[in-house]
């Protein structure tokens, strides 16, 4: 454990940190794993200095920018971490357990966007969504978690709704494992998107460099 501006921080690979999740679910332990960007670093020091160091919360590091407050040892890890990588790790377990998954997000599109990333490498995973914007109340939001009963929730909140889900809410909730993504969890799914689309352009556009280039050649020799 390293304490970096009053959190405690655990630095896990994702491999790491997947076996540690899986001994808590196999525990029945309700625990919670947050995942801390730069950004989110000052907005955290204002949980209250007793719930960060008592609460059942893995508080861990991702992304370049946050690696840069840790030493060079830690850095590789912090920076490399991807959560996809990990949350894939969870649901294989939970597909092969037969373990139900919840995703809460604050949209719609962004519900659509994780099911569809997740229902095309896990066709039969246990797999549920609840949007923020569907209910009037927290309360209700609540209800409906405490409705489906999941072993997992995975949380695709911004930090100030996590941050007050984390402190208002979570030890209200029956699922077992909180997984607090954050808009990490969308961003990474988007940015896979992109990344293909991109490849495929790249693709597309060399394929119809090369059929331009054997058309001019040919019209080329024809004019010989």
């Amino acid at each position: 454990m390293i304490e970096v501006f009053g959190i405690p921080f655990q630095i896990y690979d994702e491999q790491q940190l997947y076996e540690s999740c899986q001994e808590k679910l196999e525990e029945h332990i309700l625990y919670s794993v947050f995942f801390v960007t730069a950004g989110q670093c000052g907005f955290l020091m204002d949980t209250p200095e007793e719930f960060r160091k008592k609460e059942r919360v893995l508080w861990v590091p991702v992304g370049a920018a946050v690696s840069a407050l840790f030493s060079k040892k830690e850095k590789h890890t912090i920076a490399d971490f991807r959560i996809w990588k990990f949350l894939k790790l969870l649901a294989t377990h939970s597909a092969d357990v037969g373990a139900e998954l919840c995703i809460l997000v604050n949209t719609k599109p962004q519900a659509d966007i994780v099911m569809q990333e997740f229902r095309k490498e896990f066709p039969y995973l246990i797999l549920h969504a609840i949007t923020y914007d569907a209910f009037a109340s927290e309360e209700a939001v609540v209800n409906e978690i405490n409705s489906i009963a999941p072993d997992i929730l995975f949380l695709g909140l911004h930090t100030d709704a996590m941050k007050h889900f984390l402190e208002r809410n979570r030890h209200r909730t029956n699922a077992g494992l909180c997984v607090f993504a954050g808009e990490l969890l969308i961003s990474e799914m988007t940015k896979k998107k992109k990344m293909f689309h991109t490849i495929t352009k790249s693709r597309r556009l060399k394929k119809t460099l090369r059929k331009y280039n054997k058309k001019e050649q040919i019209r080329r020799v024809s004019k010989i």
